[in-house]
C-alpha cells in the first residue's frame, strides 16, 4: 500500500501529499491499538492490585487468628 501510494504521488507530482496521507493514516492506526490495549490492561492491572491487597490482608488477619486461637494475649508496651 505504501509504494503504491508513493508511485502515484510522484507520478502526480503531489508526493508531500501523499507522504501526508500516509502519516495520518499511521498516526490513527497507533491511536487505536493504544486504546485498545488500554482497554485491556486497565482491567488486568485491577485485578492484580485486588489480589495483591488481599493476600496482605489475608496474612494479617490470619497472623491474628491464630494468636487468638492459641491463647497468646500479645502485650504491646506502647500502649497502656
Amino acid at each position: 500500500m505504501v509504494v503504491q501510494m508513493l508511485a502515484v504521488g510522484q507520478q502526480a507530482g503531489r508526493l508531500e501529499d501523499m507522504l501526508e496521507q500516509l502519516a495520518d493514516a499511521y498516526d490513527r492506526q497507533v491511536d487505536v491499538a493504544t486504546q485498545r490495549l488500554t482497554a485491556v490492561l486497565e482491567p488486568v492491572l485491577i485485578v492484580c492490585l485486588a489480589v495483591m491487597v488481599g493476600f496482605i490482608a489475608f496474612a494479617i488477619i490470619r497472623r491474628r487468628c491464630r494468636c487468638l486461637d492459641c491463647g497468646q494475649v500479645r502485650i504491646d508496651k506502647e500502649y497502656p
